[in-house]
């Protein structure tokens, strides 16, 4: 499993530096929001990496796939309940919606 997981991050990651470059350029990036975002997902791929290896080094990957299926499963949720409550469409505008201290996190508004 630890090769399947990294060869998908190797994958994303490209994937999401061509995403962010192209949002960048057109002006579509709150440069506020991206230094949290940016912050914040260092310090968590590093508590993350450092957890993985942990439990793949002591064997414990039946507690990996819990937390991985956990994780997994909260966004799975979340677009179900859009995909069935669906949000009014955002107008377009100058502003990027929800609170300034809330963007960067997964699932805020």
């Amino acid at each position: 499993m630890p090769i399947a997981i990294g060869t998908t991050l190797v994958a994303v990651i490209f994937t999401t530096i061509s995403g962010a470059y192209g949002h960048l350029r057109i002006g579509n990036v709150h440069k506020g929001t991206a230094l949290w975002l940016g912050i914040d997902g260092t310090i968590g791929v590093i508590v993350g990496s450092l957890i993985f290896s942990f439990l793949v080094f002591y064997n414990y990957l039946l507690i990996l796939e819990l937390i991985l299926g956990l994780v997994f499963l909260w966004p799975a949720i979340r677009m179900i309940k859009e995909g069935i409550f669906s949000p009014p469409p955002m107008k377009e505008g100058d502003q990027i919606g929800g609170k300034v201290g809330k963007r960067p996190y997964l699932g805020s508004s």
